[in-house]
């Protein structure tokens, strides 16, 4: 679970009517078929991918590249978001084969100037407008961090996930890096002994709409805009976020709002519909958008990067 600390409480019920606050009315796109525009190719060649360093750091040395989407991917994602009456974001993909740290081939480490050992992956999924990495059987080493990284915009990073991030048994989900490919990381302390690190990767979740077409129209006097609205409306808007999750094949979009209780004692409570988030595997690959309002009434959206998440 990204965007807000573990454990978090969260209850299912079932909404019915308009919403109080919406993120503006900007016009949806009526379809979520394949997309057309791919981003940039992503440099790989052979040459380039030993040079390059990340953060002067860490050499890479290790690439998985995925096929474009078939048709058939799309489907199934846009299926389940329509069974569950959501709306589809992206997909889940699987990996051409299972990674697994070590056991394909010696996993290699860099060292930087202060001694810190660093092994970097790159795993690209083209046409892809964000990429999050599903990480099983994540083991750390004592200080040990991971991050990921945009592969074209390295100042795009999400991270770090130390021991903290772990729960036994349950995959973690990173947040979105907003790339066709992503660079994990995996820092380790020079005293720390780097063969205790240890992951597994075998799906990752492909968006492939963008941010700025989520943005539900309005209706007679539903999905305001809620920068249109006085300011106590505005402050209330600020405990509402926009929250994507993982499905089996989709990867899906609804909202929720923060909850205080009579003890307020600042637990995080967040509320949601039952038809977005179902049980607590569904709960704990959630990722949250806040702030995602308008700068102006009817505005356009913020770019999803520059929100906290």
């Amino acid at each position: 679970m990204t965007g807000m600390s573990r454990p978090v409480a969260w209850m299912m019920v079932f909404l019915a009517g308009c919403p109080l606050v919406s993120f503006g009315a900007a016009p949806m796109e009526p379809s979520m078929g394949p997309s057309t525009k791919a981003l940039e190719p992503a440099r790989r060649t052979a040459e380039k991918v030993e040079s390059l360093a990340l953060a002067g750091q860490a050499k890479i040395r290790e690439w998985i590249q995925l096929a474009a989407p078939t048709d058939r991917e799309y489907v199934a994602a846009d299926g389940e978001g329509q069974e569950k009456g959501v709306r589809t974001i992206g997909m889940v993909r699987d990996l051409p084969a299972p990674f697994e740290s070590g056991k394909a081939k010696k996993t290699a480490w860099s060292v930087a100037a202060d001694g810190t050992k660093v092994w970097a992956l790159v795993i690209e999924s083209p046409t892809a407008t964000g990429i999050r990495l599903g990480l099983d059987g994540l083991i750390l080493p004592e200080g040990g961090t991971l991050r990921v990284s945009s592969f074209l915009h390295p100042d795009q990073t999400v991270g770090p996930y130390g021991r903290e991030a772990i729960v036994e048994g349950e995959r973690l989900w990173t947040e979105t890096v907003f790339d066709q490919a992503v660079v994990l990381e995996c820092q380790v302390p020079a005293a720390a002994d780097e063969s205790d690190f240890s992951v597994s990767i075998s799906k990752i979740a492909h968006l492939y709409v963008s941010f700025e077409n989520l943005v539900i129209p309005k209706e007679g006097d539903c999905h305001n805009d809620v920068t249109c609205s006085d300011a106590d409306w505005r402050s209330t808007g600020n405990s509402v976020a926009g929250i994507g999750s993982i499905g089996q094949s989709g990867v899906l979009w609804c909202t929720g709002t923060l909850l205080n209780d009579v003890a307020q004692d600042h637990i995080d409570y967040f509320l949601t519909a039952n038809h977005c988030v179902s049980n607590q595997d569904e709960a704990s690959t959630t990722e949250y958008y806040w702030f995602y309002q308008t700068s102006t009434c009817n505005g356009t959206p913020p770019n999803p990067t520059s929100v906290p998440r």
